[in-house]
């Protein structure tokens, strides 16, 4: 989340425990959502049973991860576009879930008729 910079660069090693035991906690990075912020928050708890388990960090990030552009604000990306879909592409996707979650029946009334 410091995109490669040493988090509390200002501070000399042997103070940081001081800082984050008065409270004090890294900003919110530009490109994260307050989501992502408030998740990282709660990693960085001083009581550590009231920290996110390993599962938790996993089971949220890979949520995440599924949705970046919900999480992550990166100015000029253009990675972080969602791709541009035709009619005939929402269709076909509408039509795949449909097939795989077993609704079945004619999707006409949904997608309109091919």
């Amino acid at each position: 989340m410091t995109q490669g910079e040493t988090p509390y660069k200002n501070y000399k090693a042997e103070h940081v425990p001081d800082i984050l035991e008065k409270g004090e906690r890294l900003s919110q990075p530009p490109f994260a959502t307050i989501d992502i912020y408030m998740f990282l928050v709660k990693c960085w708890v001083v009581e550590p049973d009231s920290r996110p388990s390993f599962k938790v960090l996993v089971d949220e990030f890979t949520r995440m991860a599924r949705d970046p552009g919900r999480y992550l604000v990166i100015p000029g990306d253009k990675l972080m576009r969602l791709p541009e879909f035709t009619p005939q592409d929402e269709k076909e996707l509408i039509r795949s879930h449909v097939t795989q979650s077993g609704l079945g029946g004619s999707l006409d009334g949904v997608i309109g008729a091919e």
